[in-house]
C-alpha cells in the first residue's frame, strides 16, 4: 500500500507538471484572459450606452468562455496522452514496473484537478482585477456552478482517456476527440439559436428544429459537453440546473472511468 502510494506521488507529480507547466495550458490561461478582457469590456460598453446587459453580471459572458476553453483543453489532453505514451511504447514499459492502471489513470484525472483549480485561480484573478478597477461586486451567484463545472470536465476528461486507451497512436483518437468537440459545441449552439428563433410560420423549421434538439439530447448524455452549455443556458434563464443533470456528470464519469480499466486491461496493455 505505501508503495502504490509513493508511486501515485511520484507519477502525479510528473503528470501536473507536464500540463500545468506546458505551453498548450499556458496558452489557454493567456486566451481565458483575453477572453475575459474583450467581454468584459463589450458587456460595460452596452451597459453604459444604452442600458442593455442589466440581467447579467458585466462579466459572465467571459466566465462562460473561459470556462469552455478550459473543457475544450483538457478533453484535448486526455484524449492525447495516454495514446501518445501507447504509441512510443512508454504505457506498457510503466505497467511492467510498480504502476498499476488504477494508479495511471488517477494521476492524470489529479493532474486534471490540479489544471482546473488554476485555471479558476486564474479567472478569479480576472474578476479582481474587475473589482479594484471597475468597482463590480464578484458574481457570488454564479459560484454554485463550480462544483457542475468540476464534475462535467472531470466527465469528459475521463471520455478523452477512454477514446485515447481503445487506440494505439494518437491520430485516430484526436480524431474521435475532434468530431466529438465539433459535434456536441455546433448542435448546443445551433439548438440555442432555433430555440430563440421564430419559425412558427415553417413547417420545414420546426421539424428541423426538433430534429436538432433531439440530436443533441442525445449526444449530451453519451458526450456531456453540450449538456453542460444546456446547463448553462438554463442557468442564466431560470438560476438554476435540472436535477437529473447533476446526478448524470458524476454517473458518467465513474462510469467510464472503470470501463476505460476494462480496456486497458483487455486490451493486453497491462504486463502482468
Amino acid at each position: 500500500m505505501k508503495d502504490d502510494l509513493q508511486v501515485f506521488v511520484v507519477l502525479t507529480r510528473r503528470k501536473i507538471r507536464e500540463l500545468c507547466l506546458g505551453k498548450p495550458f499556458l496558452v489557454v490561461l493567456f486566451l481565458q484572459q483575453t477572453a475575459f478582457f474583450f467581454l468584459q469590456r463589450d458587456a460595460l460598453l452596452a451597459l453604459e450606452s444604452d442600458g442593455l446587459m442589466v440581467a447579467f453580471h458585466p462579466s459572465q459572458y467571459g466566465i462562460f468562455v473561459s470556462v469552455l476553453l478550459l473543457g475544450i483543453f483538457l478533453h484535448l489532453y486526455t484524449a492525447a496522452e495516454p495514446s501518445r505514451e501507447r504509441e512510443s511504447g512508454a504505457l506498457e514499459t510503466l505497467f511492467y514496473g510498480p504502476v498499476y492502471v488504477e494508479i495511471y489513470l488517477l494521476s492524470i484525472l489529479t493532474a486534471v484537478f490540479a489544471a482546473m483549480l488554476v485555471s479558476f485561480l486564474n479567472i478569479l484573478g480576472s474578476l479582481w482585477i474587475g473589482v479594484i478597477f471597475i468597482g463590480y461586486e464578484i458574481p457570488v451567484s454564479l459560484f454554485p456552478l463550480l462544483p457542475i463545472t468540476t464534475l462535467c470536465f472531470c466527465g469528459i476528461s475521463i471520455a478523452g482517456i477512454l477514446i485515447s486507451v481503445s487506440f494505439r497512436q494518437v491520430r485516430p483518437a484526436m480524431i474521435i476527440v475532434s468530431i466529438l468537440l465539433i459535434l456536441s459545441l455546433a448542435l448546443s449552439f445551433g439548438n440555442f439559436w432555433f430555440s430563440r428563433t421564430d419559425f412558427s410560420g415553417s413547417f420545414a423549421m420546426v421539424f428541423l428544429r426538433r430534429a436538432l434538439s433531439a440530436v443533441n439530447l442525445g449526444l449530451s448524455f453519451i458526450f456531456p459537453l453540450g449538456l453542460y452549455i444546456d446547463d448553462l443556458s438554463w442557468f442564466i434563464e431560470f438560476g438554476r440546473i435540472p436535477v437529473f443533470h447533476i446526478f448524470w456528470y458524476p454517473i458518467y464519469g465513474i462510469g467510464l472511468f472503470f470501463l476505460s480499466i476494462k480496456v486497458l486491461k483487455n486490451r493486453g496493455v497491462l504486463a502482468r
